[in-house]
């Protein structure tokens, strides 16, 4: 079907700005997708700084304890979840460990009361959780 005189550049500039629009749009989407990609909605800045300090303390916990003898008979790998306070002073206190094994609790709160721990935020008041896994 031939165009009328005049019309044929018109109808080639609409394909063209189809295909460029095609391309524009397609380019925004990956951008947009590849930058949601890195972000976390649920974290903000602090929680990632206090999530990267807890683990710091969880790793300096985990370093001075020994094995406990509760866990002896138990399955090689285990995992004690216990929450504390840190006093002013850096120091473990207020521990809670949250098994029913009576022993291990017992044996587990008096190896982490009293010690001391490397950390630059201190809120007495505050009460920290952490998972303690333990390899024989």
């Amino acid at each position: 079907m031939d165009e009328p005189a005049g019309f044929g550049f018109f109808s080639h500039s609409l394909k063209a700005f189809h295909n460029m629009k095609t391309t524009i749009v397609t380019f925004a989407m990956v951008a947009l997708l590849s930058v949601g990609a890195f972000a976390n909605p649920r974290l903000s800045n602090k929680s990632k700084a206090k999530a990267a300090q807890t683990t710091t303390v969880e790793h300096q916990l985990s370093t001075q304890l020994t094995y406990p003898d509760a866990l002896q008979a138990a399955v090689r790998n285990s995992v004690v979840v216990v929450q504390y306070k840190i006093s002013e002073a850096n120091r473990v206190n207020d521990v809670q460990v949250l098994t029913a094994n009576k022993q291990l609790n017992e044996e587990l709160s008096r190896q982490l009361t009293g010690i001391k721990v490397n950390t630059t935020e201190v809120d007495p008041n505050q009460v920290y959780t952490a998972r303690l896994r333990f390899q024989l």
